[in-house]
């Protein structure tokens, strides 16, 4: 059987080491178990800038108000009987990038009721460039012409109409050694009020926006060097051994205990404990275990027996008896596990 001072020192180091254990499991876990074992990260592949863009300028009958031409200006109202030319001047930008591919610009005449008819059409081809200029030059005077002449045919009166002037890109940008296609339209309304005398611009002049695509990739997240699942692994075999190293520290501490106990009855009933190394044997010989040494000791007293101590060489348990006669009072403490 180990001694006391033994299973004293195991014990102590055996909680020491569990309670490391445990501790370790809980901070790594902690760490491990609240974050995602990967991150994901975006990253722009490319972004290019576009910039879309109409400048109107109408040339006039010289008159004392305007002059002889005016740049379209919101606030400032433009009056249909001194327009003779309205030019329509298209920019297209890209920037962090080159294009090439067509352009196309559509003037169409619509009717209130819905119909339309194509007045002007105009094409160009680009090749490699960040900028793409289109331009019109409408007569107005040939304008309401083309529109009274379609509402005649229909026997119908003359009537304020829109002009429509859309205009389609069909980009092939370059971005490094990346292709992206890019369609693109832009319009804008001119509205002739043949009955208040006014054109109206309608839409948005300038169209801006970010072409770009993004990709994501996912990447394994480390922590001092080892990624979560490892560590979610390690904090998992920390807990178990703490625990099991926790629960052989218990079972040590009642071995202790046991230890105890036996010490304090030794000294307790010194006067009547006696050493012996053998206990009888027979087959006329009663053997009766008790569930203590406190038990043994009382009967001791009453059938004034000594109490005899027996430790086999084997050191597997040791055993406390009485012997009245031909029977045999027995107690085994200390058994190993």
């Amino acid at each position: 059987m180990p001694s006391r001072k033994l299973l004293k020192t195991l014990n102590t180091s055996l909680l020491i080491a569990s309670l490391i254990m445990v501790s370790l499991a809980g901070v790594i876990g902690y760490a491990a178990f609240t974050k995602k074992p990967y991150i994901v990260k975006e990253y722009t592949l490319f972004s290019i800038k576009r910039r879309s863009e109409y400048s109107l300028k109408f040339l006039l009958t010289p008159n004392e108000v305007f002059g002889e031409e005016l740049s379209y200006d919101p606030k400032t109202p433009i009056y249909l009987s001194i327009v003779k030319f309205i030019h329509i001047n298209y920019s297209l930008d890209y920037r962090n990038a080159t294009a090439s591919g067509n352009l196309n610009m559509t003037v169409n005449v619509v009717h209130p009721d819905g119909w339309s008819k194509t007045y002007l059409l105009i094409s160009k081809s680009f090749n490699n460039t960040s900028r793409i200029i289109g331009e019109l030059k409408l007569n107005l005077s040939r304008l309401l012409m083309f529109m009274n002449n379609l509402t005649s045919e229909l026997g119908l009166k003359p009537t304020p109409f829109d002009v429509i002037v859309d205009t389609s890109v069909k980009s092939r940008l370059k971005v490094g050694s990346r292709v992206v296609m890019d369609p693109f339209t832009h319009s804008i309304t001119l509205a002739i009020d043949t009955r208040n005398n006014k054109v109206v611009v309608k839409g948005n002049l300038s169209n801006s926006a970010t072409i770009s695509r993004k990709i994501s990739k996912t990447k394994e997240l480390n922590i001092v060097g080892f990624n979560i699942n490892t560590l979610r692994l390690v904090s998992v075999i920390l807990a178990v051994v703490g625990i099991s190293l926790l629960t052989t520290s218990t079972f040590l501490l009642m071995r202790l205990r046991s230890f105890n106990t036996v010490e304090k009855f030794e000294k307790k009933y010194s006067d009547i404990l006696v050493t012996t190394d053998s206990i009888p044997k027979g087959s006329n010989v009663t053997k009766i275990s008790l569930s203590n040494l406190e038990e043994l000791a009382k009967l001791a007293r009453l059938l004034e027996r000594p109490i005899l101590k027996l430790q086999p060489s084997n050191g597997d348990e040791l055993q406390y008896f009485i012997v009245d006669r031909d029977v045999v009072y027995v107690v085994k403490v200390g058994r190993n596990s």
